[in-house]
């Protein structure tokens, strides 16, 4: 019988966990970037050119700056679809991508079967007819810089993907000329994916100004206000009793946060998700100093404490250790005389 009570409540522990760790993650915050995108993604959606042609554009950043969150987010803010339509498709571009595997793509995200080898025009109307009986009015796609990528599909390939997007996407081509379907495209990648304007000229014409999301920057005096609401908002939706992180008297530990994860929205958002279980296993009372030196050793692997930015000292705010030549010569001369 203690046996079955004790697997009773080691399974309500891990309900709770997985709930409020799922609370952590679902944390958004709004900043003038991540603003930027969202209204980005509305006026490519609404927006025509005067020929009636879509617009496509762009959102980068380094990978974790929130791009593939922000994409998520805006699909899930959408009312329901009516049945069989999808107006918001999104997809991952495919590596190698290749005017065939793109178009298999598209139709394996609106679920549609794809056959082996089949040929690019026959891939290409079927797509188009999946596209139209689906009413998709806009495409997201994600990992843009996969169309960049030159080495396993050769120098030119990539002009004829952007071409086919262009074509048969912007500019809704049908097979038949009495018929046109114009359907935007934002896409989002690394900072790399920018060069896609520079492999089609034909697309400046046709693209709306690119955002740039950037991780979190200390020296900012509007970006650390707006790292301290994020850490806020983890703090409201985790439910522990005590706010270490947005208090502050506790400065120091949310620099510490900042300094450990570079700014990297994804670093933090996996931070603060490991330290939540750890927290609620532990029975602690939020994310204290020693539950965020746990979290963190697990998230990088590291046991050294030594290596620990929660358990070693750190840069004071707006500084960085000082690695210049000249430094490292003076330090050198030091251990020599000494």
């Amino acid at each position: 019988m203690a046996e079955d009570d004790e697997v009773e409540a080691r399974r309500k522990l891990d309900a709770e966990v997985r709930r409020r760790v799922e609370a952590v993650r679902q944390v958004r915050v709004s900043t003038p970037d991540l603003d930027a995108a969202m209204e980005l993604i509305d006026q490519a959606r609404t927006e025509r050119r005067q020929d009636g042609t879509a617009f496509c554009s762009l959102i980068y950043g380094e990978t974790g700056c929130g791009k593939t969150r922000l994409l998520d987010h805006y699909v899930a803010a959408q009312p329901t679809p009516e049945p069989g339509t999808m107006p918001v498709l999104v997809a991952a571009a495919p590596s190698p991508c290749t005017p065939e595997t793109w178009w298999a793509t598209l139709l394996a995200a609106m679920r549609e079967p794809v056959f082996h080898n089949q040929k690019l025009a026959l891939l290409r109307q079927r797509a188009m007819l999946a596209l139209d009986r689906n009413k998709v009015e806009l495409i997201l796609v994600k990992e843009a810089s996969q169309i960049t990528d030159r080495k396993e599909v050769g120098a030119k390939v990539p002009y004829y993907v952007l071409d086919n997007i262009k074509m048969y996407v912007l500019d809704g081509q049908r097979p038949t000329e009495d018929h046109r379907n114009p359907i935007p495209v934002v896409m989002s990648g690394l900072e790399v994916a920018k060069r896609i304007f520079e492999i089609n000229g034909q697309l400046l014409t046709r693209r709306l100004p690119p955002v740039h999301l950037r991780p979190f920057d200390r020296g900012d005096g509007r970006s650390w206000d707006e790292f301290g609401v994020l850490l806020a908002l983890y703090e409201l939706a985790s439910a522990f009793p005590r706010a270490y992180l947005s208090d502050p008297m506790e400065d120091a530990l949310a620099r510490r946060v900042l300094e450990a994860t570079d700014g990297n929205f994804q670093k933090i958002s996996n931070l603060v998700c490991d330290a939540t279980g750890i927290a609620i296993r532990r029975g602690a009372d939020g994310f204290s100093k020693e539950v965020l030196a746990l979290a963190w050793a697990r998230q990088f692997g590291e046991s050294d404490p030594g290596k620990n930015p929660f358990l070693n000292a750190v840069a004071p705010a707006g500084k960085k250790p000082d690695d210049s030549r000249e430094t490292k010569l003076h330090k050198k001369g030091n251990r020599k005389a000494a």
